[in-house]
């Protein structure tokens, strides 16, 4: 991005089979030409940096290159740096005026796996956005399930009036899943929609 000294110094939108993905990172590059630890690569960032990455919704990766040796460039996704190191580690991180922030060593830019995680970064708004809405339809059949079936004094109208919107909601729910890895969606999903239909 031309024309300013702050912020998103880039953006980048993942591609798959030459097609765009709306999948997008927002980068902010720090170069240097000391030589990284590669043992423990760092770098104090200022924390107005990383108050500024939790604002947005889109994943925001710092980036950390050696000019010398362009393949010496790692990454960190900041908003989960901030959830999962930055609150536990040093909760008071927001009252200081710069925070060393620790790049994982295979964050290095180049190799299949961190390709793959950047990949899986990109993703993930779309993640959540999946997440959120399979959620709320689950909570949906929640809210209108009985809480007791009393099938001796449910005639047959009243076991589909009960049970057909019961299906439809778990079907709505499973065109939910999206990009939400397999692995969160209950083993039992789909033939708890066949035992539906049998009743």
């Amino acid at each position: 991005l031309t024309g300013r000294d702050f912020g998103v110094d880039k953006i980048a939108e993942r591609f798959e089979n030459g097609l765009a993905t709306s999948e997008l990172l927002m980068l902010q590059i720090k170069g240097t030409e000391s030589v990284i630890d590669e043992n423990n690569p760092r770098f104090s960032l200022d924390t107005k940096t990383l108050l500024y990455a939790e604002m947005f919704s889109v994943p925001f990766m710092l980036m950390y290159c050696n000019v010398n040796k362009p393949n010496v460039c790692y990454y960190l996704w900041l908003q989960e740096y901030i959830r999962v190191n930055l609150n536990y580690d040093n909760p008071n991180w927001r009252n200081q005026n710069t925070n060393t922030v620790y790049f994982p060593k295979e964050n290095l830019l180049g190799t299949t796996k961190a390709e793959e995680h950047l990949a899986y970064v990109a993703k993930f708004p779309k993640y959540q956005s999946s997440w959120v809405s399979y959620y709320l339809c689950l909570n949906d059949l929640c809210y209108n399930l009985p809480s007791v079936f009393e099938w001796d004094l449910m005639s047959k109208d009243g076991i589909d009036a009960t049970i057909e919107p019961m299906v439809k909601k778990l079907m709505k729910a499973s065109n939910k899943f999206g990009q939400i890895p397999r692995r969160f969606i209950p083993d039992l999903f789909e033939e708890t929609i066949e035992i539906g239909n049998n009743i």
